[in-house]
């Protein structure tokens, strides 16, 4: 209930009409515009994390969600069935995919992780292309 569903990349490209109507399945260029407004990878993070500290493990340094956007880490799920991350990841598919059709070439996820180097929580581009087997979180946007 807090942390939502992981979904594949065949829950997310195929006729099941994950988003409801008028709604998509952000683009690589679509999540650069939001990163971009929001002041940049270094600004997005804290800006479209939850404020609610007990969601994150490491907890939720310097948060704000002033973007209306609320990122929970609802983790991400492995080509092979196993869940983790949970608490540590917020993971998002993109709506493009790299290479082949094939199950397991790689499609576009953008993750907001914790990054202790920098000691911020950071919108990267960690793990960009992955297995389209894997769960990962969804959100949509308005057509």
């Amino acid at each position: 209930k807090i942390y939502g569903r992981l979904y594949n990349w065949n829950a997310i490209s195929d006729n099941r009409k994950i988003c409801p109507d008028g709604y998509h399945i952000p683009s690589k260029s679509e999540w650069d515009i939001l990163i971009r407004y929001l002041g940049g990878e270094k600004e997005a993070g804290s800006k479209l994390r939850t404020t609610v500290d007990n969601y994150w493990a490491v907890g939720n340094v310097d948060a704000t969600n002033s973007s209306g956007f609320s990122a929970i880490p609802g983790g991400s799920r492995s080509p092979f069935g196993l869940f983790d991350t949970k608490g540590y990841f917020c993971s998002f598919w993109g709506s493009i995919e790299y290479g082949d059709a094939r199950v397991s070439s790689p499609a576009l996820v953008l993750t907001l992780i914790y990054t202790k180097s920098w000691n911020y929580l950071s919108f990267s581009l960690l793990g960009e292309w992955v297995d389209k087997r894997s769960g990962f979180s969804v959100r949509c946007i308005k057509d």
